[in-house]
């Protein structure tokens, strides 16, 4: 849910320009950070050979640590950020 509010927040902020009206300049910040802020916090987990990988939305990752591992496979629970 949060990746369609993501792309749905750029699509907005790509109409927007900073030449214009100065509150236009804000509103498209605003998206861009608000973009920014939801990728950052979507998580996805992928199963790999060598462990659980987590990854973002923006494309950061990392290998999940033992007790995220035991609780995703318990109760598929992911971490809010990566």
């Amino acid at each position: 849910m949060s990746e369609i509010l993501s792309d749905q927040a750029r699509a907005v902020a790509r109409q927007l320009t900073y030449n214009g009206r100065e509150v236009e300049g804000d509103a498209k910040a605003l998206l861009i950070d608000l973009a920014h802020a939801l990728d950052s916090r979507s998580v996805c987990a992928l199963r790999r050979p060598q462990g659980l990988l987590l990854v973002n939305g923006l494309g950061r990752e990392r290998w999940a640590t033992w007790r995220e591992r035991l609780a995703y496979r318990l109760a598929r629970a992911l971490p809010s950020r990566v």
